[in-house]
């Protein structure tokens, strides 16, 4: 689509550019070929709407502006490129999530902008807490709250139908898995790592991000050396016969392409050896969460595996938690309490 467009003109169709006060579209055939140049009309008579309806009569696409559109648009914004790199590899898997959302009659991102009422978006807030996502989804809707001020402010849209919504409440998640469930979920899991990343994360006590990090060098003679974000303690988890036997079969997953230097192979990684992404990860445990309603199972998400192994634990709790502050234990160690009779 040749060079970068500046910030002002980033709402303008497709291969529609400004040639001498006049709007022109010029036909893309292929790498690195073009066809003919249509003029649409001069900047000074058109309106950004009148520029979309000419594009759409040429090109034979439909609506003004998708969902998906606008998204794309926002995410090649100065703007969102200012973005802190985590908030913006948050958003590209928002992106993921939202677009290819079913609605019934199609896919979300498929939705024109103007369709898109506070109605709508409760909807999806609702819905996605159907799916046990409720606080993904009040993620999901910051970041389209984001992207439809960005385009009100140019206007690409007339509002933020994000403004007024009633988010999801953020209560306290109390959901230990059973073990039938675990065991069960371990049975469904696919891909073959989806499995693997469970029992790190059950048997070291890790967050999924602290799982899909480790690499071959944390391995070491007594046992497995892990590091914990969030300001948790890292340290050593010595060897267990199961522990031992999951990191095994990390070891074993196949690899097309060996890296120079192996310690920094992850220890779950793809095919060509490369770490696995977030988002990755998070697809395939919607799909094994979907496994697990069709099943009978109530799901459940990486993080509850946390809670599970520090409720299983028996010792030390705080030590075997990483964290700092005991208050945290609170909301990991979930374990009932066994107490003797007043008489």
């Amino acid at each position: 689509m040749g060079r970068k467009r500046t910030e002002k003109n980033q709402w303008m169709p497709p291969y529609v550019k400004i040639h001498k006060g006049r709007y022109v579209y010029v036909q893309y055939l292929g790498k690195g070929k073009r066809g003919q140049e249509i003029v649409l009309g001069k900047v000074d008579q058109l309106s950004r709407g009148q520029v979309w309806q000419k594009y759409e009569e040429i090109t034979g696409v439909q609506g003004n502006l998708n969902l998906r559109k606008l998204l794309d648009q926002f995410m090649l914004s100065p703007d969102f490129l200012s973005l802190a790199p985590r908030t913006q590899r948050d958003y590209a898997r928002y992106y993921e999530i939202i677009t290819q959302k079913n609605t019934g009659s199609g896919v979300f991102g498929d939705t024109y902008v103007e369709q898109i009422t506070i109605g709508v978006i409760q909807r999806y807030l609702d819905k996605r807490a159907e799916d046990s996502a409720p606080v993904g989804a009040n993620k999901e809707v910051g970041f389209l709250s984001a992207a439809f001020s960005w385009g009100r402010r140019r206007e690409l849209v007339k509002d933020n139908p994000c403004i007024g919504v009633k988010k999801n409440p953020k209560g306290r998640r109390q959901h230990v898995p059973t073990e039938e469930e675990y065991q069960s979920a371990l049975a469904l899991a696919s891909p073959a790592y989806l499995s693997l990343l469970m029992e790190l994360a059950y048997l070291c006590r890790l967050r999924k991000n602290e799982v899909v990090s480790l690499d071959h060098s944390r391995i070491e003679e007594k046992g497995l050396r892990i590091h914990r974000g969030k300001g948790s303690k890292g340290g050593l988890i010595l060897w267990s016969p199961r522990l031992r036997k999951v990191v095994d079969q990390c070891l074993a997953l196949p690899m097309k392409i060996h890296p120079i230097d192996p310690t920094k192979v992850p220890l779950i990684h793809d095919k060509f050896g490369a770490p696995l992404t977030i988002g990755a990860v998070d697809s395939a445990w919607r799909r094994l969460n979907r496994k697990m309603k069709a099943a009978g199972h109530k799901p459940f998400w990486i993080h509850d595996l946390k809670r599970k192994a520090v409720s299983d634990f028996e010792g030390d709790k705080l030590k075997a938690s990483g964290h700092r502050d005991p208050r945290m234990l609170e909301i990991y160690d979930v374990s009932e309490d066994e107490v003797v009779a007043t008489r």
